[in-house]
C-alpha cells in the first residue's frame, strides 16, 4: 500500500514539473546563452552543435554550494545515456555505464575513459577509480556517448572529461563543514591565490560515513592543488598535484532476496567474519603545456602515479590483496587550421605513450588476519598510440574523421613458483576509426551521423582472476569489440535545447563477470558471443526569468545477448544485466543571484536483471532529491545548505552484484538521508 501511494507521488509530480519546464517557452528573458556551448573533450575545440556525435557539457559551478558532495553520481545523472549503480559502497567503487559500456563492471569503472583536467585517470589497462576525485572541485563535465576509440583508445566506449575548478572569487579561503544521516560528515577547506601570471588552487577534505547497512564504514581524506602559469600570451603551463588516503572502506556485501526483506540494512556475515573492505593510498602529479602560434595549436601533458591497495575478500584463498601500482604516461598533439572563403580545416596529430605496473600479490585469508602466500606476480600493461584526427567545416557541412592505431603489450611475471611457472605476455594492436558528418538545416537545427568503432581490453587483475586457481593470466580472455552506428538531431536557440539520437551498437567478445561455487565473493570474467545495444536518447532544457532552470531527460536502452552460450546454459536473446530498459531524468531549478537557491531533482528507473539469465531482477523505482542553499542576512559571507536525498523514503538496491553466486545480487540502499551544513567565505 505504501509503495502504491509513492508511486501515485511520484506521477503526481512528475505531471506537474513538466508543465513547469514547458512555460520557458514563452519567456524572453535570460542571462545565460545555451547556444555558445564549446566543448574539448573532442579533442577538437568546437561548438557542440556542429559535431556529428553526442557530446554533452554541464557546468556545476552555480550548484556545487548546495550538493551532498558524496558520490560522483549526484553530477553524471544529468546526462542522457549514463546509468551508475553503487554510490554507497566505497569498498567497490562508483559503476558508470554509458550505453552499456561499463555495466560490467564488478568494482571501479571499465570500459569508460576518465579524465581530470586534460590528464588520463584511467589506466592503459582499462581500469579507472574516483576514490581521489574531490567533488567539490568539479566544475564542468563534458561526455561523449558512443565509441571515441579514435580518440582516447583502449576502453572507450564512452567519456567523462572532467575539468576542476581554477579559481575562488577573489583570494579567499572557503572553509564548509556538513553532516548528514548514518554518520556522514564532510569538512572541506578550499583556497586560490591569483598573481599576475600565476594562478594556483588548493583543496584539503575530509569525508566520513558510518554508512546505511552494518559493516559499511568508510574513511578518505584528499589534496589537491592546481598551479597554472601564463608563460606568454598565448602559452600556459599547468602542474597538478593529487594525493587520497583511504584508510578504511568496509564491503557489506551483496544479500539474497529474502535477507533483504528480513534486515535490510544488515551485511552479508561472510564478509563480516572476513573483514572484507580495502585502504588506498594514492599520489598522482601532473603537468600540461598548451600554446597557439598563428594557425598552430601545440599541447602536451606528463604524469606519475603511484597507488598502494590492500584489500581484504571473503574467502580463504587469496582472500587478501596486497597491490603495488607505478602508472605514468605522457601525450602531445599538433594541430594545424586551414581557411579559405567558406572552408575551415584542422587537421591534428596525436601521439600517447603510458605504462602500469603491478606488483601483485595475495595470501589466504584468516578472518582477516594475512596467512601464506598464494600468488607472487609482477604485472605491466605498456600502451603506445598514435592518431590523426580532420575537422572539415565546409558552408553547412561538418565532415570529422579520425584514425587510430594502439600497441598494447600486457605481461606478467610469476614469482611464486611453487605451483609452477606461469609467465605469460600478449601483444593486443588495435586499429579504430570514426567517421561523422553534421549538416545544418539553420543556424538553430541540426542533423548529424556517424559510425565509430571501439575495443576494450581485459583489464590486469581480471585477466590475472584465472578460474584455474594457478597464477598467470586466463587465456581464455578475448578484447571485447565493438561498432556504433548513430543518428541524431540537436536543436539550439538561446534559452533552449534540445537533442534526440537514435543508436545501434554490435559487440563481440563481450566480457561478462560471473563467480564460481568453489570460490564465492570472488569475480571471474569470460566472454560472450555477440551482442547488440539499440536505444534512443533525449534531452530538452529551459532557462526563463533570469531565476529558472528546467531539464528533462529521457534514455530507451535495448540491450540484449544475440549469442552467448556457456557449458550449461544459453543465454542468446537475454537482455544485458545491469542497465534499467527505461530511464528518465528531471530538475528543476530556481536561483537568485546571490541570493536562496532550490533544486529539485528526480530519476525513475525501469526494472534490472541482476543475472545473464534474466532469472532476477530489482524492481522499476522513482527517487525524488531536494537541495537548497541561502545565504545568512546577519553574516553575508556565509551560506547554509541542506537536502533531502530519498525524499519518498523509497526501498530499492542500489547496487547490484552481476551474476553472484547463490543469489546474493543485492545491496540495498539507504531510505531518506538528509544533510546540512555551513560554507564561509573569509
Amino acid at each position: 500500500m505504501a509503495s502504491a501511494r509513492m508511486g501515485c507521488i511520484s506521477r503526481i509530480i512528475w505531471i506537474a514539473l513538466v508543465p513547469l519546464g514547458m512555460m520557458g517557452q514563452t519567456s524572453s528573458s535570460t542571462t545565460i546563452a545555451l547556444d555558445s556551448i564549446t566543448v574539448s573533450a573532442f579533442r577538437i575545440q568546437k561548438k557542440a552543435q556542429r559535431l556529428p556525435f553526442s557530446v554533452s557539457q554541464s557546468n556545476f559551478s552555480s550548484t556545487q554550494g548546495q550538493r551532498q558532495q558524496l558520490s560522483l553520481a549526484e553530477y553524471l545523472q544529468e546526462f542522457p545515456g549514463v546509468f551508475s549503480l553503487n554510490a554507497n559502497n566505497f569498498a567497490q567503487d562508483l559503476r558508470v555505464a554509458i550505453r552499456g559500456f561499463g555495466a560490467r563492471s564488478a568494482f571501479g569503472i571499465r570500459g569508460i575513459k576518465l579524465v581530470v583536467d586534460g590528464i588520463p585517470e584511467t589506466t592503459p589497462d582499462g581500469q579507472g577509480q574516483v576514490d581521489n576525485l574531490n567533488l567539490g572541485l568539479i566544475d564542468k563535465i563534458e561526455l561523449i556517448r558512443g565509441g571515441a576509440a579514435s580518440l582516447y583508445g583502449n576502453a572507450s566506449g564512452g567519456v567523462i572529461a572532467i575539468t576542476t575548478l581554477d579559481r575562488l572569487e577573489s583570494n579567499r579561503l572557503k572553509p564548509s563543514l556538513s553532516f548528514g544521516s548514518f554518520g556522514f560528515q564532510n569538512i572541506q577547506l578550499q583556497g586560490s591565490y591569483q598573481a599576475t601570471k600565476t594562478l594556483v588552487m588548493g583543496y584539503l577534505g575530509q569525508m566520513k560515513q558510518e554508512g546505511y547497512r552494518d559493516y559499511s564504514q568508510f574513511e578518505n581524506l584528499g589534496f589537491n592543488l592546481k598551479v597554472k602559469h601564463q608563460l606568454k600570451p598565448e602559452s600556459q603551463l599547468t602542474f597538478l598535484v593529487n594525493y587520497a588516503h583511504s584508510p578504511e572502506a568496509k564491503d557489506p556485501g551483496g544479500i539474497t532476496e529474502e535477507a533483504v526483506q528480513m534486515n535490510r540494512r544488515q551485511a552479508r556475515q561472510r564478509n563480516v567474519d572476513f573483514q572484507a573492505g580495502e585502504s588506498v593510498d594514492q599520489l598522482k602529479l601532473g603537468a600540461s603545456w598548451e600554446a597557439t602560434h598563428n594557425q598552430w595549436r601545440f599541447t602536451s601533458y606528463g604524469f606519475y602515479s603511484h597507488r598502494d591497495f590492500f584489500g581484504r575478500l571473503p574467502f580463504g584463498n587469496g582472500g587478501v590483496i596486497d597491490l603495488t601500482r607505478n602508472y605514468a604516461g605522457f601525450g602531445g598533439s599538433i594541430q594545424h587550421t586551414s581557411e579559405g572563403n567558406t572552408t575551415k580545416n584542422r587537421l591534428r596529430l596525436g601521439i600517447e605513450g603510458a605504462q602500469q605496473n603491478d606488483l601483485r600479490r595475495r595470501f589466504v585469508n584468516l578472518s582477516g588476519a594475512v596467512g601464506e602466500a598464494t600468488l607472487d606476480q609482477k604485472e605491466q600493461f605498456s600502451h603506445g598510440g598514435i592518431s590523426l584526427l580532420n575537422d572539415l567545416q565546409w558552408k553547412a557541412w561538418t565532415l570529422l574523421g579520425g584514425l587510430r592505431y594502439d600497441r598494447n603489450r600486457l605481461a606478467v611475471d610469476d614469482r611464486f613458483l611453487s605451483d609452477g611457472a606461469d609467465s605469460d605476455a600478449l601483444l593486443l594492436p588495435a586499429w579504430n576509426y570514426s567517421f561523422g558528418i553534421n549538416y545544418s538545416l539553420h543556424s538553430k537545427h541540426h542533423l548529424f551521423i556517424n559510425t565509430a568503432s571501439s575495443y576494450e581490453t581485459p583489464v590486469l587483475s581480471e585477466l590475472s582472476a584465472n578460474p584455474t586457481g594457478q597464477g598467470g593470466f586466463n587465456s581464455q580472455l578475448k578484447p571485447q569489440e565493438a561498432q556504433t552506428y548513430e543518428l541524431g538531431y540537436e536543436w539550439r536557440q538561446t534559452q533552449q535545447q534540445f537533442s534526440l539520437s537514435f543508436y545501434y551498437v554490435n559487440s563481440r567478445n563481450e566480457l561478462v563477470p560471473y563467480e564460481e561455487a568453489a570460490f564465492p565473493g570472488r569475480n571471474f570474467y569470460r566472454n560472450a558471443g555477440r551482442s547488440f545495444r539499440r536505444g534512443i536518447e533525449s534531452h530538452y532544457q529551459v532557462r526563463w526569468a533570469n531565476r529558472w532552470q528546467f531539464q528533462f531527460n529521457y534514455t530507451y536502452s535495448d540491450f540484449q545477448y544475440s549469442n552467448y552460450q556457456t557449458s550449461n546454459a544459453d543465454y542468446s536473446d537475454n537482455r544485458l544485466p545491469g542497465i534499467p530498459q527505461q530511464l528518465l531524468q528531471g530538475q528543476l531549478l530556481y536561483q537568485v543571484p546571490q541570493g536562496v537557491s532550490l533544486r529539485i531533482s528526480t530519476a525513475h528507473r525501469g526494472k534490472i536483471y541482476a543475472n545473464d539469465a534474466n532469472s532476477a531482477m530489482e524492481a522499476a523505482v522513482s527517487l525524488w532529491h531536494i537541495d537548497a542553499a541561502l545565504p545568512l542576512p546577519i553574516w553575508p559571507q556565509a551560506q547554509l545548505f541542506f537536502g533531502v536525498q530519498n525524499l519518498t523514503d523509497a526501498r530499492y538496491s542500489d547496487n547490484l552484484r552481476l551474476n553472484a553466486f547463490g543469489n546474493r545480487f543485492y545491496e540495498p540502499a539507504p531510505g531518506r538521508f538528509l544533510y546540512g551544513g555551513l560554507r564561509l567565505s573569509i
